[in-house]
């Protein structure tokens, strides 16, 4: 509780993003505020139906705040790494609820006879909720990342939330549509109106999904994987390196990456000069390296050695037929 009541009172100032997501927090309480006041007044129950969804992008605005406030802690003994993952998997969920409204959108308008968002008897009201989606919109577009293609953002949890105004500003937009081409007589404007709003904030939320489901899943990053494989061949060029074995890397965020290997060595080799050369070799690109240093067994050096004795036997006696050619 305590957490919450700091969050909420801007006590972290120097956190831009915090700061965005709270401020937001507090423009959409207002229209909360003002929906639940006018629909008691009223008696409108359409108006507090909708209540309930600006209610739950309050939630998410909370916890997308809390997972954020607790993913800048650092590590402990218990998370090695800290908490980073909390704004991966902020984003994922917000990214879902997204999705779950594109769906809500296209089927529910589609099946109803009337506006999801009445255009008529609250233009105050609907006014009021455009200009802060629009506002909102324009105060979180520097962490959004819109297209079909999403390799990297380090803002997931800023994105979803820019997704979560993005799918109420389409659907305030759609209403007031439908409410003014419908007096034109065109048949069918409602379904096709939230059909493609729906299609579009969905087609903006499955790359925020994937991207994260990606990291939760502990696949290895895209953005770096060729950067991987030319650190992996440098790693044989090192001297004294026989192999390399287990490797394995992933994010715990966009930004921020680990990895973990098993490099063997000769007998002969030095240890910790080979650890820092390899740890040299990916400090460009991993944050946080592991490096399993393992000498050579016996059998496996003397098959070494036998075989590469054999190939330069080979070698010489090819150079000596030449030779005498």
């Amino acid at each position: 509780m305590r957490t919450m009541l700091k969050i909420l009172t801007l006590n972290s100032k120097n956190d831009k993003q915090l700061r965005s997501i709270v401020v937001s927090f507090y423009l959409l309480l207002l229209v909360s505020l003002q929906n639940l006041v006018y629909g008691f007044l009223h008696k409108d129950s359409h108006i507090l139906l909708d209540l309930c969804f600006l209610v739950f992008h309050l939630i998410v605005l909370v916890s997308s705040a809390y997972f954020h406030y607790s993913s800048n802690q650092g590590s402990s003994t218990e998370f090695s790494f800290g908490l980073g993952r909390l704004i991966v998997i902020s984003g994922f969920i917000n990214g879902v609820a997204s999705l779950f409204k594109a769906f809500h959108i296209s089927t529910t308008g589609i099946q109803s006879f009337h506006p999801l968002i009445s255009a008529t008897s609250k233009p105050f009201l609907i006014s009021t909720r455009l200009g802060v989606d629009i506002f909102l919109l324009f105060y979180l577009r520097g962490y959004a990342k819109l297209g079909p293609i999403f390799n990297e953002n380090k803002y997931v949890n800023l994105h979803g939330i820019f997704l979560v105004f993005f799918g109420d500003f389409l659907l305030v937009s759609a209403s007031i549509l439908v409410y003014f081409l419908s007096k034109t007589g065109i048949k069918f404007i409602q379904p096709f109106c939230y059909l493609c709003s729906g299609i579009c904030l969905g087609a903006y939320s499955l790359p925020l999904i994937k991207r994260t489901s990606l990291i939760l899943l502990q696949t290895t990053p895209a953005p770096i994987a060729e950067k991987i494989k030319s650190c992996l061949s440098q790693v044989l060029n090192v001297e004294g390196v026989v192999e390399y074995n287990t490797e394995r890397f992933w994010s715990i965020n966009d930004g921020v990456y680990i990895g973990s290997l098993r490099v063997i060595i000769r007998n002969e080799s030095h240890e910790e000069q080979i650890l820092n050369e390899v740890k040299q070799i990916f400090q460009p690109i991993i944050s946080h390296l592991t490096v399993e240093i393992e000498k050579q067994k016996i059998e496996q050096q003397q098959i070494y050695t036998q075989l590469n004795n054999y190939l330069l036997n080979q070698q010489n006696s090819l150079y000596n037929e030449k030779k005498t050619d």
